[in-house]
């Protein structure tokens, strides 16, 4: 149940730099499509990791906007805490440079915080957008934060973005089938990814069986060993990753209501889906931007003992 923390050292320190083009002047639009900005093909597919089709060697000239898929949420201002997604490409190779698998990690920042290439153009994007900037690393990045990406000012760079707006109040709820929770990406039985969640999340704990095990079933005296994938309900976004870092250990008398309905009843060895509305989940252990939001969690069940 590892949580995402607030990090104040931007989006640039992954490389995964939010980059759009919109300026704060107003929330107008400044920065147009160009050239360079409409040759590259990216799917519109929000909320997952998006297949980017560069025609390298592609040059760029100054900062150019394409809208790819435009949100119909608010819009954003420079005081908007938004969660973030980028990928970012060097449009003369057509090579990510963007580590493996950061898309799932998204930073929760306010734009009139961050660089200046997400101070100056992410107000008036509406929540829910995906679009792809081309310009230069100085361009996106401003002279000062170039020694810390460690990026020539000249390079030429294409980003690919989502950004959202996480809720500030719980999200209205509705009926959720099994069939209808979010999918989950497994790579050898390991969670690697969870989409972003369609419609009205549930009103209370929903659980569904990836995979059943063989073992024991657990009770509400145990304390259970459990790895979990822990995401945001509104776009995907990686939150903790108990696979990554190591099995945890609790009782079940001290988990969240909703990670105890998770748990309880299941076998040792399953792999089970829950989606987790605010009231029943973690909410004090999250970052403030992120206590209104449903989670939804990949959980492995590994052992169980009596609680002591």
């Amino acid at each position: 149940m590892n949580a995402r923390g607030q990090r104040t050292g931007r989006v640039a320190a992954l490389l995964g730099a939010a980059l759009l083009a919109i300026t704060l002047a107003g929330c107008t639009q400044t920065v147009s499509s160009g050239r360079s900005s409409e040759a590259i093909e990216v799917d519109a597919g929000f909320g997952t990791a998006p297949t980017v089709g560069i025609p390298a060697p592609l040059d760029v000239d100054g900062l150019q906007l394409s809208v790819v898929h435009r949100g119909e949420g608010e819009r954003i201002t420079d005081g908007t805490t938004v969660s973030l997604h980028a990928r970012v490409f060097d449009t003369q190779t057509g090579e990510t440079i963007t580590p493996a698998g950061a898309w799932a990690d998204a930073e929760l920042i306010r734009p009139q915080d961050a660089e200046p290439g997400i101070a100056r153009t992410v107000p008036g994007l509406p929540n829910g957008s995906r679009i792809v900037v081309t310009g230069t690393a100085r361009d996106f990045y401003g002279s000062e934060r170039l020694e810390q990406v460690r990026l020539d000012g000249g390079r030429e760079l294409a980003v690919v973005m989502d950004v959202s707006v996480p809720p500030r109040t719980p999200r209205a709820t509705g009926e959720l089938p099994a069939d209808a929770m979010p999918a989950v990406t497994l790579d050898g039985g390991r969670p690697t990814a969870i989409a972003p969640g369609a419609g009205d999340p549930p009103a209370t704990t929903t659980v569904r069986v990836l995979s059943a095990g063989a073992g024991a079933t657990v009770t509400a005296d145990d304390a259970v060993v459990f790895r979990a994938y822990t995401a945001a309900w509104g776009d995907g976004a990686r939150l903790g990753d108990d696979f990554t870092t190591g099995a945890v250990v609790h009782p079940i008398a001290d988990l969240p209501a909703g990670f105890a309905r998770a748990l309880t009843e299941q076998r040792v060895g399953s792999l089970v889906e829950a989606v987790i509305p605010p009231g029943e989940g973690p909410a004090n252990r999250l970052p403030e931007a992120l206590r209104q939001e449903t989670l939804v969690v990949v959980i492995a069940i590994d052992g169980v003992s009596l609680a002591g």
